[in-house]
């Protein structure tokens, strides 16, 4: 990473290599990469950054079941990116957190955010912020008990992923498929 000539560079390489090890089932290193990363973006002021690898590292203590701490570093993410007051960080904030809920079995909690993040987005076209909250909204729910709505869901959401050619997301849909189809037997 010295290569990269800037402190920024290397900071943000932080993101993908912690999404990647997370991705591949290495959470002890993405956790690592995650902190570390934290702690580079902080140093050189790089807020969104900050607030993107905490968001997830959210998410990855959740996963692990370390609730307590997950639930304290998601508040804290997302209070930081309220503060920041970019639309993306604020729907990151605020999905990072309904993971957390989500995980610890708070489904409307988890619905909730959702809602709240489509509102804030409303007819904005911003695709990324919809792809990473799909699978968690449609399977919240899912979990609800609200199967014809996580159907629909699903529909729209599987549109959408087709028009944006992302394995990861494609990925989503045959386990979110399956999922709803297991309910139907």
């Amino acid at each position: 990473m010295t290569r990269l000539h800037s402190r920024e560079r290397q900071a943000w390489t932080y993101l993908v290599t912690s999404l990647s090890y997370m991705a591949s089932g290495d959470l002890k290193s993405a956790e690592h990469e995650f902190r570390e990363g934290m702690a580079l973006a902080e140093s050189i002021g790089e807020q969104r950054l900050t607030h993107l690898l905490k968001g997830n590292l959210a998410i990855l203590l959740a996963d692990l079941g370390r609730f307590d701490e997950a639930f304290k570093t998601a508040h804290e993410n997302y209070q930081g990116a309220e503060k920041l007051g970019l639309l993306y960080s604020r729907t990151e904030g605020r999905r990072c957190l309904a993971h957390v809920h989500f995980r610890h079995g708070e489904l409307d909690e988890t619905l909730r955010l959702c809602d709240e993040i489509f509102e804030m987005l409303g007819e904005e076209k911003s695709r990324i912020s919809r792809l990473w909250l799909g699978p968690l909204h449609i399977e919240a729910l899912f979990q609800s008990g609200r199967r014809e709505d996580a159907s629909r869901r699903l529909a729209a959401y599987e549109t959408l992923v087709s028009a944006c050619q992302t394995p990861r997301f494609e990925r989503e849909i045959v386990r979110l498929k399956k999922l709803l189809e297991s309910s139907g037997q």
